[in-house]
């Protein structure tokens, strides 16, 4: 089997990197800086140092392009595909030179907003705010640099702009990396089906997250997953749907994870906005073999050759397209 997690964590968030053995992974998209990093400055130091971390992994490896991908898969490495889930606060007083850097730091994909409204756009606090000029020129920016844009944590209003300025531009490529289906439950953290849609029509792909509190309202089981995992298949086709689990591949007990879920909410979300709750996760403690259960739990109720792409094969083809040849 193939794994692929279209955003997933190695270690605590904001943390170090850790490699457990058992780790059944292939591809993932990690992010590189936490969104609570303000300035330009601070956001190359954390890239500079989460960099670092990866080459420090024999069992990972760092990739900007096709030929590194294709080697990393050759080699048996864990491809790893660096990303940002916020925009830095000073972005857009420079826009043109601050995309040039951060690409040249390692970055492949950024959301351009996390929560809140910002000089691009909003995130999913504002469902009604639209994409701002500057944040038209930050997408030309990066269709430039070849990054890919995820909409994961922008808010329905900014993303659908988002994806009419890709149909027009026809060159930028698209990712909701970890979200759930606004049809299937009314979060705010997940998109409505016009934007999924849009995603799939350009080429994109939808990774679905395990995120109890943004699946269902009150069900902590694995059905919830299994049915927003169901709702994008069903919307955006079986060659555009992965799992972005939004979650760790680490071992835990369940007071470990309780007290890093309890620290990540007074940091992200101290007003309780996400109306997130414990467990993070439907199987309380997932562990490095996170992927690997999900795929089994799933298997009963898809045919299996569609779920061992929806596990890894989608995303692996998404980035073959969208990451630059070297």
């Amino acid at each position: 089997m193939f794994y692929g997690d279209s955003l997933g964590f190695l270690g605590k968030r904001g943390g170090p990197i850790v490699v457990e053995k058992g780790l059944k992974l292939n591809l993932v998209h990690l992010t590189a800086v936490p969104p609570w990093i303000n300035t330009m400055e601070e956001t190359l130091t954390e890239i500079k140092k989460f960099k670092k971390m990866i080459l420090g992994q024999p069992k990972l490896r760092l990739v900007t392009n096709r030929k590194g991908l294709f080697s990393a898969i050759t080699d048996k490495k864990i491809a790893v595909i660096l990303g940002m889930q916020n925009t830095p606060s000073d972005l857009t007083v420079t826009i043109g030179n601050a995309v040039r850097l951060l690409k040249e730091a390692g970055v492949s994909i950024i959301s351009p907003c996390y929560n809140k409204q910002n000089g691009l756009g909003s995130g999913w606090l504002n469902a009604d705010v639209e994409l701002t000029k500057d944040g038209e020129n930050f997408l030309g920016m990066c269709s430039g640099e070849r990054i890919i844009i995820d909409l994961s944590h922008c808010g329905h209003g900014t993303a659908r702009n988002i994806i009419l300025y890709s149909v027009s531009e026809n060159v930028i490529k698209l990712m909701a990396s970890h979200v759930g289906c606004y049809s299937q439950y009314h979060h705010f953290r997940n998109l409505p089906d016009d934007v999924l849609k849009g995603v799939a029509e350009l080429g994109g792909v939808v990774g679905i997250s395990t995120l109890t509190f943004t699946n269902h309202e009150t069900d902590n089981s694995i059905f919830p997953f299994k049915d927003h995992l169901n709702r994008a298949i069903s919307l955006c086709g079986a060659d555009s749907v992965c799992i972005g689990s939004d979650d760790l591949h680490i071992t835990r007990d369940e007071e470990q994870a309780r007290k890093e879920f309890e620290v990540m909410s007074q940091k992200l979300d101290p007003l309780g906005t996400q109306s997130a709750r414990f467990p993070e996760n439907p199987l309380s403690i997932m562990g490095p073999d996170m992927l690997e259960k999900l795929h089994k739990f799933c298997l009963p109720y898809f045919p299996t050759n569609l779920i061992d792409n929806i596990f890894g094969q989608n995303l692996l083809n998404f980035f073959k397209r969208a990451l630059p040849v070297e």
